[in-house]
């Protein structure tokens, strides 16, 4: 057998046919109205275009009717697929599908946009679509709200545009227990657009002067600082620039005023909610603000909450609006006046020229005597959100020409700067349970202020207060509430940490607290001090603790371990002459972890255990090599000596390649032995101690550099 090679016409002929094949089957699905659709988003005309095309290419298998139009006249198209659409067997029964009823949700109607080609395609070749199309009527709605479908686009917010917020501050991606969020949020009504522009100018101006601006440096390395330029920046792209006053582009692409567009405290606010509101309702869920602005224009003044009043008969007979006071309304004013007093004309109270306000005293005002709304967005701060929220009204015209914004930034510049490090203030802490783990379920209150705020999701808190005598009252659920006083000192913030007990179980709670004071200033000519960073004592004999992690014990030293498991040793010891320092390890010291305050010993169970140091005495060398410790105090009931004997190693490897030893000497005992006994740590040829100590607050970072 000889195989003959085949021609080259052949070929020729061969490759036309399967050509002139494919194009055939195209012409049939084109002719049918079956060709592919794209995998995309259609918009209204898209889609009827579409279900047009199918209607007129199959009438034996669909037909087209619209069930009405939206509020803006688009149809409301339905598409029957049925074998004879325009008949109407008896008992052959009707079904739908209906999607995209609110227009942000688009999958849906994407969906039945393939679905439709798919039944038409395979009715002829797919025994059950033939079945379902010859015995059932079925309706397709793609969508039901193509009006709130135009209004969306995907990923994005009413008109399309992102809303962001840019964060600023030292090692953004890392959230530190107790470093407080602020916010400044711009632009919410489109044609107030100074705002905007500061918030432009404030981002570069932190950046830029980080490392050598000392006030700059203070608020990025301790605070997070989250700018939202713009609220409503489909509102400002219809604004016009020049046009001091009118509405244009105040409004969003809806229509709706968004800072009318909250849930209000004190009268139902019946406005439905728009994308912008919710998802900044969202952003506040998310994040614990503690500190917030809300920048707007048309007039020259510091607005603080409440803006609207409790409903009453009297009210709406009065002629003019009366001050709404909050349970802080000290503080508010005190916030507003921060920011109209170091800006360069507000705090002077002048009218507009236009002659829309009479002025304001010290140019700061209450919302509600100013006049009242509902649906304000710092109120809803302020009750909602447990965040302090002033409005800024920054210029007399809402959108005053270009060449006028470097004179805004000057008159600003400052109070925006001071206004951020206010968060400073007041009190902030932990509360934990008497295992250390956090509470994230607590309510707390300010004795006296009829407002309560939550706890963070990380069991933190934060309150802004001006200096006095306080009584913080804390409940959760499953826990003995408690009542802590405290006090708050001018230029310094309180950090009080407190433990919550279980119903039924008796163990006296404790505030711990570490000293460290911070200040910095503004580098101009009306130089300030930023408000101090430092913790106050506050407990039951006043001594300072701090809390370290303590690494885990190489498994060789499971000895030593189980011989600290003695609870009677640890309470007796820790009630006994007032420790001053005293570290102890939560879970065990084999598996690391967390200083606690003496108090919480006399509920430690068998499993914890504890290392005991008294009085630290730390050395002024600056690289010393052994860090020293003496005691005064009575030592403990049963004796040093029966736990660790002479020259005693420990490991503690938290790095298994670099362990840190400690050799201890005799201790003392006899119970009530008078003098002083040393004791020192060799850290010759180990790793420093800074490491050791690394979960030390920053706020002691003074202190490990001493060592």
């Amino acid at each position: 057998f000889i195989r003959t090679p085949m021609r080259p016409s052949y070929w020729c002929m061969s490759a036309m046919f399967v050509v002139l094949f494919f194009i055939y089957l195209s012409a049939v699905k084109l002719v049918r109205g079956q060709q592919d659709i794209e995998l995309t988003y259609h918009d209204h005309q898209a889609m009827t275009t579409l279900l047009t095309q199918w209607a007129q290419s199959n009438p034996d298998l669909a037909h087209l009717y619209s069930i009405g139009k939206s509020v803006q006249g688009r149809d409301l198209w339905v598409l029957l697929l049925t074998k004879n659409p325009h008949e109407e067997p008896l008992l052959k029964p009707n079904v739908k599908y209906v999607a995209n009823m609110h227009g942000n949700e688009a999958v849906g109607r994407e969906l039945m946009l393939q679905l439709i080609p798919y039944l038409l395609n395979n009715y002829r070749t797919d025994p059950y679509v033939r079945s379902l199309l010859d015995n059932t009527r079925i309706h397709i709605m793609p969508s039901m709200n193509p009006d709130g479908f135009e209004n969306s686009v995907e990923g994005q917010c009413t008109g399309g545009r992102d809303l962001w917020v840019l964060l600023l501050t030292k090692n953004p991606h890392e959230e530190p227990l107790l470093k407080p969020n602020v916010k400044y949020v711009a632009n919410m009504h489109g044609n107030e657009a100074v705002g905007r522009e500061l918030m432009l100018q404030l981002i570069p101006y932190l950046l830029n002067n980080y490392r050598t601006d000392p006030y700059v440096r203070s608020l990025l390395d301790n605070t997070r600082i989250h700018i939202m330029p713009s609220m409503n920046p489909d509102g400002f792209e219809n604004s016009v620039e020049g046009q001091c006053t009118g509405g244009q582009g105040r409004y969003n692409i809806r229509g709706f005023d968004l800072n009318r567009n909250f849930p209000d405290h004190f009268k139902a606010n019946n406005k439905q909610q728009q994308p912008e509101t919710e998802v900044v309702r969202e952003w506040m869920d998310s994040v614990p603000f503690v500190l917030s602005a809300n920048l707007h224009g048309g007039a020259l003044v510091a607005s603080y909450p409440y803006d609207n009043t409790p409903n009453s008969i009297l009210s709406q007979f009065t002629l003019h609006s009366s001050e709404s006071r909050t349970p802080d309304n000290d503080v508010f004013k005190h916030l507003a006046s921060v920011y109209s007093l170091n800006h360069l004309t507000m705090h002077l109270g002048h009218p507009c020229p236009d002659g829309s306000n009479t002025g304001f005293v010290n140019g700061t005002t209450n919302g509600a005597q100013w006049y009242p709304l509902t649906g304000g967005m710092q109120d809803y701060n302020y009750i909602r959100a447990s965040c302090l929220e002033i409005t800024l009204e920054l210029s007399c015209c809402k959108y005053p020409p270009r060449q006028d914004l470097g004179r805004y930034w000057r008159e600003n510049k400052r109070s925006l700067l001071l206004y951020l490090g206010e968060v400073h203030r007041g009190v902030k802490g932990m509360i934990t349970d008497v295992n250390g783990n956090a509470i994230t379920t607590s309510t707390l209150k300010i004795k006296e202020r009829d407002i309560a705020f939550k706890s963070s999701k990380r069991g933190e808190f934060w309150r802004i207060l001006l200096p006095g005598v306080y009584t913080l009252v804390i409940t959760a659920d499953g826990y003995n509430s408690l009542e802590q006083q405290f006090t708050v000192e001018e230029g310094r913030i309180t950090i009080l940490n407190v433990q919550l007990t279980p119903i039924g179980l008796v163990v006296s709670n404790h505030s711990v607290s570490v000293n460290a004071t911070h200040s910095t200033k503004l580098t101009n000519n009306r130089q300030t001090n930023a408000p101090n960073i430092t913790t106050k004592s506050i407990g039951l004999t006043g001594d300072k603790h701090i809390y370290v992690t303590i690494p885990s014990v190489t498994d060789g030293q499971e000895k030593f371990a189980n011989l600290l498991e003695s609870k009677q040793w640890m309470y007796n010891n820790a009630v006994d002459n007032c420790v001053n320092a005293l570290l102890i390890c939560h879970q065990s010291i084999r598996g690391g972890g967390t200083l606690r305050p003496p108090s919480l010993l006399s509920s430690l169970n068998n499993n914890n255990n504890a290392l005991l140091i008294s009085s630290p005495a730390i050395s002024s060398s600056s690289q010393p090599s052994k860090l020293q410790f003496s005691s005064s105090a009575s030592p403990p009931a049963i004796g040093f000596s029966s736990l660790l004997r002479p020259n005693h190693t420990i490991t503690l490897a938290s790095d298994p390649l670099a362990p840190h030893q400690y050799s201890w000497p005799t201790w003392p005992s006899r119970r009530g032995q008078a003098n002083a006994q040393a004791v020192t740590s060799d850290l010759t040829n180990t790793a420093p101690i800074s490491n050791l100590f690394s979960s030390l607050s920053n706020r002691i970072n003074s202190w490990t550099t001493n060592w």
